[in-house]
């Protein structure tokens, strides 16, 4: 693949993640893995930006707290945005030599589109100076599933889940790794393994924290740039549970140990995750087992749970978006009750802000 090829890719993965995961790429749980039971196939719709939310009583569109828009659409902004986050990289890029381990993560991961065999090499010089965090071996998992053949691509599964075989999203990205390979029966084994595991982790708070700490170290950008480029630079990151939908979709209907491991690891990301994406999927996902097993009422069941979840949180409010990105209390309140509770509770925070603020005399973050 060519370097500009390579670059317009990366361009648009930030641009619409830098719409901020703020904005809440949460629809494309719902769009994503959305189900075509005729045909069997997991559909790859592209996610719709949504923003968000927490209040299960949502003021209407003429019920603004706050008289201004949070932010530019992006085609009235796209050169600059481009331009933006190519910065961006670039000024990440050079902090390739830090002596500093987690920006040196933070290089290689948002590098890793544009140099993938500097991105290995940190990554990999990373696992080794920095045993005690999960990040590497996260990451060469992604790698070694698109570059097989790179140095120790062969036992990068084994070396995942031997240092953190008791997180469950560890399992499943080494679980999709091998279906890469077309072993399926280790990748059973390992989703299998996932649905029973300690705990479930897929570190997407952590990035944030990772990428706006290699931001500062940059000394170039804002607090609220910062966060913005971070929630892009996380929003972009690949999602493990793709390829293991799609192999539950596939196996389950023929296979009872597919369908027991597949509805079982789901179960878990629905219940266990912080973050409202794995949630979705989680629920699509048992969906889809429940209805190739031909339990309707338990299908229903799920919808009704899933629809729930989407009516709450998954829907536009420009009020919420306009905190986050104005007021950096918000913002850092956001940031820390995310860490503290998980996504769901950040939203509900956001949304508290907007009805307490509402109410103070003299608040006004248009201003």
């Amino acid at each position: 693949m060519n370097k500009g090829l390579v670059a317009l890719i990366i361009v648009c993965l930030l641009i619409c993640a830098a719409m901020l995961y703020l904005l809440h790429v949460t629809q494309r749980a719902d769009d994503s893995f959305s189900i075509d039971s005729r045909s069997g196939e997991v559909s790859d719709a592209q996610p719709a930006l949504s923003s968000v939310a927490g209040s299960s009583e949502p003021r209407s569109s003429s019920e603004r707290a706050f008289d201004c828009d949070s932010l530019e659409l992006p085609d009235e902004n796209a050169e600059r945005s481009t331009k933006h986050f190519q910065e961006t990289e670039d000024e990440l890029a050079r902090l390739a030599e830090s002596d500093d381990v987690e920006i040196r993560i933070a290089v290689a991961v948002a590098t890793s589109l544009s140099d993938p065999e500097g991105a290995h090499r940190i990554l990999s010089s990373a696992e080794q100076a920095a045993p005690e965090s999960p990040l590497p071996l996260w990451h060469l998992l992604e790698f070694c599933a698109l570059y097989v053949d790179a140095p120790g691509c062969d036992t990068v599964d084994t070396r995942a889940v031997t240092a953190h075989g008791d997180n469950a999203m560890f399992l499943a990205k080494a679980a999709s790794l091998r279906l890469g390979r077309g072993d399926k029966a280790a990748a059973l084994e390992l989703l299998e393994q996932a649905g029973s595991a300690a705990y479930l982790d897929n570190y997407w708070i952590e990035h944030v924290f990772l990428f706006e700490r290699a931001l500062a170290a940059t000394g170039k950008y804002s607090y609220a740039e910062r966060v913005i480029d971070a929630f892009g630079l996380a929003a972009a990151l690949a999602i493990s549970e793709y390829d293991l939908v799609k192999a539950c979709r596939q196996e389950s209907g023929e296979s009872e140990s597919w369908r027991d491991a597949c509805l079982a690891f789901a179960q878990r990301l629905y219940s266990d995750s912080d973050t409202l994406v794995d949630k979705m999927i989680g629920l699509a996902m048992i969906k889809s087992v429940y209805e190739l097993s031909g339990d309707l009422k338990s299908m229903r069941e799920t919808e009704a749970i899933r629809t729930s979840l989407s009516d709450r949180y998954v829907r536009n409010d420009q009020d919420a978006q306009l905190l986050l990105v104005k007021d950096h209390n918000v913002m850092r309140g956001y940031l820390e009750t995310w860490e503290a509770d998980g996504e769901m509770a950040a939203l509900d925070f956001v949304r508290s802000e907007v009805e307490r603020l509402s109410q103070l005399p003299g608040y006004d973050p248009c201003k």
